[in-house]
């Protein structure tokens, strides 16, 4: 009965080796998995090539607005972009750099960058499809960028907060009125 005892309890013990390698083993690849493993923000990055950074086809333009819209200008051409009361006052607040009673939205946004360290590089007009004008908001962090696709009416308030340059496809000029 104790030669039992004694294979039994070996066997046990080998058997619980065996649990404790595998473990170990299991955890070490689970390790290196999740090491290889991009987060969300570095997948972005990732997609950002050196070509969407490029200002090559893109004049940068000033600002400024009226009740319907943002004016982007360019020497002697104004490119009006139609945007809504609330968005004009926002922007104007933003260039004005006053908060209103109540902080806006974007206010919370610009807000929340400078808290994190995320700095606004600038702000690209890039398209127009079926009557709707395209943005893209880039930001920085360290060595890390992001471009988000957002209205232009947004990407603009939140530049303006920051001082930050906001560029124009020269292609967009083509729908430029002259004004000098």
């Amino acid at each position: 009965m104790k030669k039992k005892n004694k294979k039994r309890n070996i066997l046990y013990v080998i058997v619980i080796l065996l649990i404790f390698l595998l473990a170990i083993f299991s955890f070490e690849n689970f390790k290196q998995e999740k090491k290889e493993m991009p987060t969300e923000t570095e997948k972005l990055v990732k997609n950002i090539s050196i070509s969407s950074l490029s200002l090559e086809d893109f004049v940068k333009v000033k600002i400024n607005i009226t009740e319907n819209n943002i004016l982007l200008i360019y020497e002697c051409k104004v490119l009006p972009i139609g945007i809504t009361a609330p968005q004009a006052y926002s922007i104007y607040m933003g260039k004005i750099n006053e908060t209103a009673f109540r902080p806006t939205t974007h206010d919370i946004i610009h807000e929340i960058l400078e808290h994190y360290g995320i700095d606004v590089m600038f702000v690209k007009v890039t398209e127009l499809k079926g009557g709707t004008y395209f943005a893209e908001l880039y930001l920085k962090k360290g060595n890390r960028i992001l471009n988000i696709d957002t209205r232009p009416s947004d990407a603009i308030a939140i530049a303006v907060r920051s001082n930050s340059p906001v560029y124009l496809k020269k292609d967009l000029l083509k729908y430029a009125e002259e004004f000098c």
